[in-house]
């Protein structure tokens, strides 16, 4: 629905999304499109905080919309909030990830076992992350725990056989624990 008599009309409404892909790689840099405004439009439209729209829409997603990107491959449902000015919005409400659901980390894949977004800054869009994540690298089982805010979030490391997180990211990036790495320079001295 669009309301107003005048600058800036207000769109709202519930939109409920039945189907979806989501495949925008969320750790590339955001490059933001503008649109140059006409000189011939009214002089309260030329200010640089003028804002002709504002939006106060609940986008429910009532079944799993799939996320396939390089850092995720999985399902996802809830409900989000968008209000504010289209090039500014906020958004508020939670999204949570439902099995079978992977998060892509050094090209090995970890089934999530429990995940959520929570929208709830007003000021900026920065949720709050919570995923625990388990894969099999070599003989260990990984466990991979993510939480904190979006923009630096805690990522917490644990191994069955246990190793060390230090361990645990070199068994991830390389192949090999750190410390068979040591064991074998020893054993050739």
């Amino acid at each position: 629905m669009i309301t107003g008599k005048w600058f800036p009309f207000l769109i709202s409404g519930t939109y409920k999304v039945f189907e979806g892909l989501i495949t925008k790689d969320f750790t590339a840099e955001d490059s933001m499109n503008t649109v140059k405004q006409s000189s011939y439009l009214p002089k309260v439209i030329l200010r640089n905080a003028f804002e002709p729209i504002y939006l106060d829409i609940q986008v429910v997603l009532d079944k799993p919309v799939q996320i396939k990107n390089p850092l995720m491959d999985g399902f996802a449902k809830g409900t989000i909030g968008v209000r504010g000015p289209p090039l500014n919005p906020i958004l508020s409400g939670k999204v949570t990830f439902e099995k079978p659901s992977r998060i892509i980390f050094q090209d090995k894949s970890f089934e999530i076992t429990n995940g959520n977004v929570l929208f709830n800054d007003p000021k900026e869009i920065n949720p709050e992350i919570y995923f625990a994540a388990n894969s099999r690298v070599s003989e260990y089982d990984i466990s991979m725990l993510v939480q904190g805010k979006g923009s630096a979030p805690l990522v917490r490391w644990t191994s069955i056989p246990p190793l060390s997180e230090n361990d645990i990211i070199s068994l991830m990036a390389l192949g090999v624990t750190a410390s068979n790495v040591d064991k074998k320079r020893s054993s050739k001295d």
